[in-house]
């Protein structure tokens, strides 16, 4: 049976800094999503060249009566080295990929992720920031800027209550080199680390006081290959003193080598627990075409 974290209920606050606190209700929805990483491979690294393989030069020795003469015709020893490629598969490198194969790729992220008629006719939807920058970079060691090879966001979607509070949903999807990337990826976004380090990233958004913590969330079972959760609550404040509660849920679901994020949140309301169930089921399928 699938569970799914929900959004719970929250304190009320005036409408008139409605602007204001949904600043800060973006940034926790944006702040892991997939598509605000830069792409590309990395090229600063430092290549290591292999030593050549030549013959070896001789060592001097001193000299002794018991020394033997070396024969002229004697060849000197060449020194055989051992091909590093030999003991292990080289990494799977974005410029590796076959061109058709990225193009699928961008084609099967892009139909992954929402559109408003997913939704019921009273959400509605506006471009997601591309200036929110991603933690999943700074968060995590599986290099997410050198590694998605495609990726794509949805909108941020929105419902409001009618006292400046609502609902909110996004998705982001990205599709790594390989899958084994992939799995590597998703532990660390399960883990406690990447909870308290975008936690930080998260607490240090312009504009707005946040008070809060993102933690894992055990027992989401029963999508894609495999699924992670974070969940938290926050209590937001602004320069005039107002305050309102936010409930967030990111969850993260994988199928071979595609990962999809959605994030959903609940701003002074109750959270929709059956809406995101039906979001999870929507991309769990969409990512196995």
């Amino acid at each position: 049976m699938r569970t799914t974290p929900a959004p719970t209920a929250s304190t009320r606050r005036p409408h008139r800094v409605r602007r204001s606190l949904t600043a800060g209700t973006a940034a926790v929805a944006l702040v892991v999503g997939l598509a605000a990483c830069g792409g590309g491979s990395d090229d600063s690294a430092e290549v290591v060249e292999p030593a050549p393989t030549t013959a070896a030069a001789p060592q001097e020795t001193p000299t002794t009566a018991a020394d033997e003469p070396v024969e002229p015709d004697e060849p000197p020893t060449t020194v055989e080295e051992d091909d590093p490629s030999e003991e292990m598969d080289a990494p799977v490198e974005p410029d590796d990929i076959d061109p058709a194969e990225l193009d699928d790729a961008q084609d099967r992220v892009e139909r992954i992720n929402l559109t408003s008629e997913d939704l019921p006719a009273e959400w509605v939807s506006e471009p997601a920031d591309d200036e929110i920058g991603s933690v999943l970079q700074t968060c995590t060691t599986s290099g997410v800027d050198e590694n998605v090879v495609a990726r794509d966001r949805s909108d941020r979607f929105s419902l409001p209550t009618g006292d400046g509070g609502g609902l909110g949903l996004d998705t982001s999807s990205g599709y790594l080199v390989d899958e084994a990337t992939a799995e590597d990826l998703v532990a660390e976004l399960g883990s406690e680390a990447f909870a308290a380090c975008a936690t930080e990233e998260l607490l240090s958004a312009d504009g707005v006081t946040i008070e809060g913590a993102l933690s894992p969330v055990d027992g989401l079972s029963g999508y894609g290959d495999e699924v992670v959760a974070l969940q938290g609550g926050f209590d937001l404040s602004d320069e005039t003193g107002a305050t309102a509660h936010l409930d967030a849920s990111v969850i993260a679901i994988r199928t071979d080598q595609v990962l999809t994020i959605v994030s959903a949140t609940a701003l002074d309301t109750e959270g929709d627990e059956a809406l995101l169930a039906q979001v999870l089921d929507l991309v769990a399928e969409r990512q196995e075409l």
